[in-house]
């Protein structure tokens, strides 16, 4: 899945501007682009996602929110690249699945951005996914997994499965796929659901006591323990704006209590690596040409979760 170099001794260069909208926090920054790889990633504004959720069914008024808040970043010409907290497709007409508070498909919301931003050149993926990509993008040589399961961490669990073998990432809908599952705190529910009834949970800005980050990386673990017994993950990667609360120790802890062997786990806190991921995509499909398709699957959800 790794990126190639160009193929002339001085490349092009190129700026893409780089959204990573999450349930918590909205990161924005500039990632440089040379050939068809993706270089470095500018110091990142970071801003509460509220202002940019509350319009999530109007995207005239994302763009202008997100004109106002990032107007101190520099507009590159070369295109745009966003993230989203929600399930997109990426076969022809690449809309949403029924429910969702979106009145448009994705490509009608790409032009309308593309408007908004000047260029036409405008890519959308999910988060978990961009996370993923750009996690990938920056493993050490020779340091890739087998079929790894990317977890983010915030207001909700995100989820994406890469297969190096294979060659894509596949979304994973957890809060369809585990709708009904019974944790081992005995209730039923998402994992979104469980989660909020936990009542270490923080949402007032509070800091996390250690009684509250081992709690919920525990529940990390139970999340990552169903999907592994589903899939036969090899290894776990958290990111997201709570990835940083949470012990590897007690995430392993939680798989097991579920009846899973833990893999081994790492924390990708960074939070270029979304971003890193929005600008893969984005030369995927301007620079070398191919649909995202070819690199992201449709989402794993509970019509094929037995894999593909």
């Amino acid at each position: 899945m790794s990126s190639g170099t160009g193929s002339s001794s001085q490349p092009p260069e190129a700026a893409v501007l780089c959204i990573d909208l999450g349930t918590t926090r909205c990161k924005i920054a500039v990632v440089q682009v040379v050939g068809d790889s993706v270089g470095s990633v500018a110091p990142t504004t970071v801003m509460e996602s509220a202002a940019f959720l509350r319009g999530v069914g109007a995207y005239e008024e994302f763009g202008d929110e997100l004109a106002r808040r990032g107007a101190n970043i520099e507009q590159p010409s070369a295109g745009l690249a966003v993230a989203f907290p929600v399930p997109i497709s990426h076969l022809a007409g690449g809309t949403e699945p029924p429910g969702m508070s979106w009145p448009r498909g994705v490509h009608t919301i790409e032009e309308q951005l593309g408007r908004r931003f000047g260029s036409p050149r405008v890519t959308m993926l999910n988060d978990a996914v961009a996370f993923a990509l750009g996690s990938i993008q920056r493993e050490p040589s020779g340091e890739a997994s087998g079929r790894t399961l990317y977890l983010t961490l915030g207001m909700d669990f995100g989820g994406a499965i890469a297969e190096p073998s294979i060659g894509y990432v596949t979304p994973a809908e957890l809060n369809v796929l585990l709708r009904g599952t019974v944790w081992p705190n005995g209730h039923r529910g998402s994992p979104a659901q469980i989660l909020m009834e936990q009542p270490y949970v923080r949402t007032d800005g509070r800091e996390w006591d250690a009684e509250a980050r081992r709690g919920f990386g525990e529940l990390t673990g139970w999340v990552a323990g169903e999907v592994s017994k589903r899939r036969a993950v090899e290894a776990v990667v958290l990111g997201g704006g709570r990835a940083n609360i949470v012990d590897v120790d007690d995430v392993g802890r939680g798989m097991r209590a579920v009846g899973a062997t833990p893999p081994p786990i790492r924390i990708d806190g960074r939070d270029e690596s979304a971003l890193a991921g929005a600008a893969f995509a984005w030369v995927t499909r301007y620079v070398q040409r191919r649909p995202l398709a070819e690199i992201i699957a449709e989402p794993w959800a509970q019509s094929n979760s037995r894999g593909r």
